[in-house]
């Protein structure tokens, strides 16, 4: 199979990040609301498209290469980009960073 198994299953246009807050429980990082969060990003049928399409490509939902691992880099990807621009104020490309 060709190209990247994430790219077959999933759009990557969802940008919204409301409505999650962190705190430090002591022994780790807690997300408040992330379930509510990951539920409004992603409903009980939409993950069952996914997970179908997993299952009907014999794609590998764990392990390296699999898609959760392909998930989380293009997540973080994605989060690191949105930290850069908002740190440099200017979109990568933008002329305004030349000068």
């Amino acid at each position: 199979m060709k190209g990247d198994p994430l790219s077959l299953i999933v759009d990557s246009g969802v940008s919204d990040r409301s409505g999650i807050e962190v705190s430090d429980a002591g022994s780790g990082v807690v997300l408040e609301g992330a379930s509510r969060v990951l539920g409004e990003l992603l409903s009980p049928e939409e993950l069952d498209v996914i997970m179908d399409r997993v299952r009907g490509q014999n794609l590998s939902l764990v392990g390296e290469g699999g898609v959760l691992s392909l998930l989380s880099k293009k997540i973080l990807e994605r989060a690191l980009e949105e930290e850069r621009t908002e740190h440099l104020g200017y979109e990568r490309g933008d002329p305004a960073g030349c000068g």
